[in-house]
């Protein structure tokens, strides 16, 4: 060895370690990315499903042609649409819809079941493609917000930096005890 150079042993399993435990640290992220989303979409399904809400009562009857939409106002039942009855069979007769401000209400499990989810990297992507959505979500000019993705999102918002944290932590400890 040169004068003046010092070697430092086991460095290189030191370097190793590092690394090992930099792979581990991104595989931890993504395990608590996937936790986070899953919890936010588990949470929107639920607040869409959860009931009963308390918007006003709809009852619906079906006929072969038509089927008309009827409300009740107080003492009074006033008809509120009436629609071709195509398609429309395998609906439920009387839906109570949310008030505004309460996720919207389920009526035959569409909006719910289409919610999905997805990590992209160390992003979560939580949405759903129905187009109604957006105008439940923030509402529009005549129709009061219903919103259901981001009270999910609120409800789980404690829970991201912990768990992306302890799967971390627990990743990088499995890396490093082998």
């Amino acid at each position: 060895m040169a004068a003046g150079m010092t070697s430092i042993r086991g460095l290189e399993d030191v370097l190793k370690n590092i690394e090992k435990a930099k792979i581990a640290a991104v595989k931890g992220a993504e395990q608590g990315v996937d936790k986070s989303r899953l919890a936010v979409e588990t949470t929107a399904k639920k607040l869409i499903m959860k009931g009963p809400k308390s918007g006003y009562m709809y009852h619906r009857i079906p006929g072969d042609k038509w089927m008309v939409v009827w409300q009740d106002r107080g003492n009074v039942s006033v008809v509120v649409a009436i629609y071709s009855a195509v398609g429309a069979q395998g609906i439920s007769r009387d839906h109570r819809a949310s008030a505004p401000g309460e996720p919207p209400a389920n009526d035959t499990g569409t909006l719910a079941s289409s919610i999905e989810s997805k990590r992209d990297g160390l992003t979560a992507l939580v949405w759903t493609e129905k187009k109604y959505s957006k105008w439940l979500e923030f509402g529009t000019r005549k129709i009061a917000p219903r919103p259901f993705m981001t009270p999910a999102v609120e409800q789980n918002s404690e829970r991201f930096p912990k768990e992306l944290g302890m799967a971390v932590v627990q990743k990088i400890d499995e890396a490093l005890r082998k």
